[in-house]
Order: structure tokens, then C-alpha cells, then sequence
């Protein structure tokens, strides 16, 4: 029986915990950039944004929410305005990545993809799908195999990416802050590409994806999701998301298939509720429902009394509370438990030089 094929969907979550695994004062999710934009039209006294910024003020707004009722005002001083706000949000998002260098390859993502070289992998990565527009996980795609397949012509002219069509396909649904608008696009280093030279769909509830790039990305997504699993790490699925969402619909409970497509949720047991109470109708786990992972969380936090499963609800309370203190990385735990698993399956997996090794405290000395 073949390998079950794997592509995982990696939104904002996920660069965040690819960068608190090395800087855990680095924030980079929608809410800190909010906050950060708020600034700066203060700071930088911009006078077409101040009366506006109060709306970003308050804890929990969405610049997203605002840059959409903006433009749903049809009025030209509210457009200029959401355009000012998106160069706001992209100079932000870049100055608070620009802390990791360009040769700095974020570990998280580097020892995800290696794991899927590892011999007698159980698991096939059939590709990747993005909703994020820097290039932290391209790189280490880049590096671990040997070039990246965005599933586009590409004029490849960056210092670390390159292109291969013989990559897993690499799909940037919302587009790059460093592909700039040619034909073909042209991969460059993000410093090269000014803000409205850059193929990206800005932030907005309503993302326009019916001309190209967008229509062939989103269309190649759909094609790409005819897999076994779907491991959605750090995306909450929020109302931003909802064409998503109905991608989602479309090619797992509307496949026509006898077997769909299991949905993987990487994330704090209380997003994962959200997520699929919110979302009944799509068929998912969300991260106490993955054995593997579950065992090994059990493992540390009751190493007197190795716990066998299924555990005790009293144990599974436990462990919920722990995780939802957020005092672990959930992207970098899950991963643990995924390598170790593996390891304790077929110990001759386990490698003992390179990238995994040293992610996983293994370098022979």
C-alpha cells in the first residue's frame, strides 16, 4: 500500500512559531502588525490615516476588517487610504522579519521538510500551500530540496531561491512580497520589490483571485488537495479565509470521493475547538485527537506514571490546560512528537548529523 500523501497549509501561525523558535519576542501575527501600523501613523504624524487611527487602537481590531470597509465605500479618499494602510502593513511585516537574515534559515521549517526525506518515511509530502508572503519557508524549502516549484513560470533571479519543477509544488495562494510584476514574475529578493511593484493580494475580506496569478494558484491548490491529509498549521480559518474555506468544501465533503481527505489541525486545543465547531460540515482532528502527539505531551507531563492510550479524561483536561497556557511551541512540539515517533517505529531512522539531527538534540559529539 502506498505512503498516505501530506500537504500542509501554512498560514500566519506558522511563521510565528518558526520565528519564536529562535526569538520568542518576535511577533508577526495579524494583530501585532495592526498594533504596529497604529504606530506609525502616529509617530510618523500621517495625516490622511490619523482620523483612522483610533479604529486600530482598541485590542483585537483587525486591520484586515478595516482596509475592507474602506474600499467598500467606492469612495477615492477611502481607496488612497486602504492603499496606504497595506504599504503600512507590508513595511511592517518586513521590518519585524528583516531581524532574521536572508541566510538565517528558520529551523522549524527546515527540520518539517527534512523530516519528509527521511528513509522509510511513512508519509508522502505531495506539496505546500501558503497563505503567507514572506520567504522564510521558501528558503528552507529551497535548501532542504534543492529548488522550489511555485507552480508558475518563474524568472528566478533570487540570491537563495531557485527554481525546480522537480520540487513538491510550493503554492502562495495570496501571493510574494518578492515576486515582482513581469511577465514572467520575476523571484527577487524582497529589498528590491517596492509595494505596488509586488503580485500580492493585500490584506482584505475580499481577496481578488480571479485574474493571474491568482486564478491559476488558487486553481492548482484545488488540484493539489486531492490527498489523504491536510495539515492545516497555525491558520485559524477566520472570516478573511471563508474562499478557503469553501476550497475546503469543495474537495473534501463535495469530492465525490469514498474516502475524504482528513484535516489536521496544528494548533492550541482552544483554536482547534473554534476551528471545528465553527466549521461542522468539514471533517477534522484537531491536535489531542493525534496520538503520536498526545503520547508525547503525556509522556512529559506524567513521567511517573506513563500513561497508556487512550487516556483518562482527567489527563486529557491536564494536558489541554497546559497547552492552552501556550507555554510550548505547538508547531515545534508537534513536530518533536512526529520525529520521535518515527525514531521509536525504526530506530534506524534516527539521523545522527545535519540539520534534523541538530533540531532534535541528536549530533553525535
Amino acid at each position: 500500500m502506498p505512503n498516505p500523501s501530506v500537504v500542509y497549509l501554512f498560514g500566519a501561525g506558522a511563521t510565528q512559531a518558526a520565528v519564536s523558535a529562535i526569538d520568542e519576542g518576535c511577533k508577526v501575527l495579524i494583530q501585532d502588525i495592526t498594533q504596529d501600523v497604529f504606530l506609525t501613523i502616529r509617530k510618523e504624524n500621517l495625516q490622511d490615516l490619523l482620523p483612522l487611527s483610533n479604529a486600530l487602537l482598541p485590542e483585537g481590531i483587525d486591520i484586515e476588517h478595516l482596509i475592507s470597509h474602506l474600499l467598500a465605500t467606492f469612495n477615492p479618499l477611502r481607496a488612497r487610504q486602504a492603499d496606504q494602510l497595506r504599504g503600512l502593513f507590508r513595511a511592517s511585516l518586513l521590518r519585524r522579519l528583516r531581524r532574521f537574515s536572508s541566510a538565517t534559515v528558520p529551523t522549524l521549517f527546515t527540520a518539517l521538510f527534512n523530516f519528509h526525506t527521511l528513509p522509510r518515511q511513512p508519509e508522502t509530502l505531495k506539496g505546500i500551500i501558503s497563505l503567507n508572503y514572506d520567504q522564510l519557508a521558501d528558503i528552507a524549502f529551497n535548501q532542504v530540496f534543492g529548488g522550489i516549484n511555485y507552480a508558475l513560470r518563474i524568472d528566478a533571479q533570487h540570491s537563495q531561491i531557485h527554481s525546480s519543477e522537480k520540487a513538491p509544488p510550493f503554492i502562495k495562494l495570496h501571493g510574494s512580497f518578492n515576486w515582482q510584476d513581469r511577465t514572467p514574475i520575476a523571484l527577487v529578493d524582497e529589498e528590491s520589490v517596492a509595494a505596488d511593484d509586488a503580485v500580492w493580494i493585500p490584506p482584505g475580506l475580499a481577496k481578488t483571485r480571479d485574474h493571474y496569478p491568482f486564478d491559476i494558484l488558487w486553481g492548482r491548490a484545488h488540484e493539489l488537495l486531492d490527498c489523504e491529509i491536510l495539515r492545516v498549521v497555525g491558520c485559524s480559518l477566520n472570516p478573511s479565509d471563508m474562499h478557503l474555506v469553501s476550497m475546503l468544501f469543495r474537495t473534501q465533503a463535495l469530492s465525490g470521493q469514498p474516502q475524504r481527505y482528513r484535516i489536521q489541525l496544528i494548533d492550541y486545543p482552544d483554536a482547534c475547538a473554534r476551528i471545528t465547531s465553527t466549521y461542522g460540515y468539514l471533517a477534522m482532528e484537531g491536535i489531542i485527537d493525534q496520538p503520536e502527539f498526545l503520547a508525547s505531551i503525556a509522556s512529559e507531563l506524567f513521567p511517573q506514571d506513563p500513561a497508556e492510550l487512550p487516556l483518562s479524561e482527567d489527563q486529557v483536561s491536564e494536558i489541554v490546560r497546559f497547552l492552552d497556557s501556550r507555554n510550548v511551541n505547538i508547531f515545534d512540539r508537534w513536530l518533536h512528537a512526529k520525529i520521535e515517533a518515527l525514531v521509536l517505529a525504526d530506530p534506524s531512522t534516527r539521523p545522527t548529523t545535519g540539520p534534523l539531527a541538530s533540531y532534535m538534540g541528536w549530533e553525535e559529539r
